[in-house]
């Protein structure tokens, strides 16, 4: 799929769940995943915006139920098997490999000192 910089794609999931996916050579994409019912479970996974970027895997960088808003904490998705979401959450996910990790830390460093300027 080729991607443009800085598009935005989204679908309807299965039962009450939406998806967008913004795509981004520079920043790298994000997903976010918003279930409004129940848990709900995806197998097989039946929409490609779900599918990773190349040779990487999705990293969870933001949830509605971390505990900090008084939810569970830890969220457990398989994202290569299935993708359990749970009931009326959000998700916001990003690129899982280190290479990516690298390449973010070094943007923030050079943005923050184009900030002393």
């Amino acid at each position: 799929m080729s991607a443009s910089k800085g598009r935005i794609d989204g679908a309807v999931a299965p039962l009450e769940s939406f998806v967008l996916r913004y795509f981004d050579e520079v920043i790298d994409d994000r997903l976010l995943i918003v279930n409004l019912g129940g848990r709900e479970e995806l197998t097989p996974v039946p929409e490609p915006l779900l599918a990773p970027p190349a040779d990487c895997t999705w990293e969870i960088l933001w949830t509605s139920e971390s505990q900090r808003y008084g939810g569970p904490g830890a969220v457990d998705i398989d994202t290569d098997e299935k993708w359990g979401l749970p009931a009326e959450s959000a998700l916001v996910f990003g690129r899982g490999d280190e290479h990516n990790r690298a390449k973010n830390r070094k943007n923030a460093r050079r943005r923050s000192s184009s900030d002393d300027f």
